[in-house]
């Protein structure tokens, strides 16, 4: 297999950018969803993190990597409107889409010292964030027509800022007993490898082996739901798309877009004739990810642990070029529902499907990334082998979000 895909979502719930190679840190590719957008409660309440399970329109937004005026590296935000008449989609999610061809500079690296600090607890875990002002607020608000009225205020964009993460809860975790998998004898230095050798010392501090470290660690990610990474499997996508075809979607439906499953890595064939059976990613446990032969000099491999099955929401139903979820509209099936026929194989999550894998960077000796940021730099076209695998499908386990 190889990596057919690559994909970053430095806002997240935003259409994601498709990029050919990315930095590869311990919280997951360099700039991936350090932002989030949040909708303020007047009435004294906590704040709502918007995720596009929720608010479907975020898929109107693109996102492109760019430079300012002083070579600055920046995010430029493009707001496209719902294609067509959309009169019942202002009412959807109290959403009033306007402003068209609206865009908004977001630097990359801002300036924190002049930024009011926010705090934020997501599916459990906290942190501190910087609000990004009040031009980024009123963007978002006024493309989403959330001005201030009796159930909801405006939004606010976050900046979860470098070196700051959020704690990872539950098995997810490559130290936990479920992220350690079904790892052979003497496998250790596979889990242990770049972190350990290059980050964890600094974290934890003190003496003491590297695998009792290792076994210390807070694992930390950005703004994604539990782990640093998503991989999913073109070989499973085309699974999804062959029930649409066949007539359990919307007639005449096409492929599925791998978009809709968020993923940060996606492997698939390296060759036309070679073939890996839907949903095999269910079992795989460590993965090792190569430069081809003759690639860019200096490029090193790494190795990924996977340690979690990704269940599945709603975000599934929201169509793209509206901005709408797609709910049991015109004879059509969903494809949460879809999914959910067969894919609830997750004990830790019975009622949701399962598609993709959660994992985490473990192994490498640096990379070619600027700035001092640690990190292995991947590509599409790298080769994909899974050197682990598990007896067993992994039992997803989150506080408030498995069951």
């Amino acid at each position: 297999m190889i990596i057919t895909s690559l994909q970053v979502h430095p806002i997240k719930s935003l259409f994601p950018i498709f990029v050919n190679s990315t930095l590869l840190l311990p919280t997951g590719p360099i700039h991936d969803r350090i932002f989030m957008l949040v909708r303020l409660i007047p009435s004294g309440g906590k704040d709502e993190n918007m995720h596009i399970g929720t608010y479907s329109q975020l898929c109107l937004f693109k996102q492109e990597f760019t430079k300012d005026d002083k070579g600055r590296d920046e995010l430029l935000v493009t707001y496209v409107p719902p294609q067509g008449a959309q009169s019942d989609a202002r009412a959807k999610n109290g959403l009033k889409p306007k402003g068209e061809g609206r865009r908004i500079r977001v630097p990359l690296y801002p300036d924190t010292s002049v930024l009011g600090e926010r705090e934020v607890v997501m599916h459990g875990s906290r942190c501190t964030a910087w609000d990004m002002g009040g031009e980024a607020a009123a963007f978002f608000t006024e493309c989403l027509g959330l001005e201030e009225d009796g159930s909801g205020g405006g939004i606010k964009l976050l900046y979860l800022g470098r070196g700051n993460t959020r704690e990872v809860l539950g098995n997810v975790a490559p130290n936990s007993s479920a992220g350690e998998g079904e790892q052979a004898a003497g496998s250790n230095e596979s889990t242990i490898g770049w972190i350990g050798k290059k980050i964890l010392g600094g974290v934890i501090g003190g003496g003491g082996s590297e695998r009792e470290q290792h076994n210390k660690r807070k694992y930390g990610i950005t703004f994604s739901d539990c782990a640093a990474l998503l991989v999913a499997s073109e070989f499973s996508l085309k699974e999804v798309s062959r029930r649409f075809k066949e007539g359990e979607g919307k007639e005449g439906a096409g492929e599925m877009a791998m978009s809709k499953f968020r993923p940060n890595i996606v492997v698939g064939p390296e060759s036309a004739d070679e073939n890996v059976p839907a949903w095999d990613e269910d079992f795989w446990s460590l993965l090792s990810i190569t430069p081809p032969e003759g690639g860019t000099l200096g490029r090193r491999p790494v190795k990924v642990r996977l340690t979690a099955n990704c269940i599945r929401c709603r975000s599934l139903n929201v169509v793209y070029p509206t901005g709408e979820f797609g709910d049991g509209k015109v004879g059509r099936e969903e494809p949460l529902k879809l999914l959910q026929r067969d894919r609830r194989v997750d004990a830790g999550s019975k009622w949701s499907p399962v598609f993709g894998r959660y994992g985490f960077p473990v192994d490498g000796d640096g990379g070619d990334g600027g700035d001092d940021e640690e990190g292995v730099r991947i590509a599409v076209g790298d080769k994909v082998e899974v050197v682990e695998r598990n007896e067993e499908r992994s039992t997803f386990d989150w506080p408030g979000l498995s069951d």
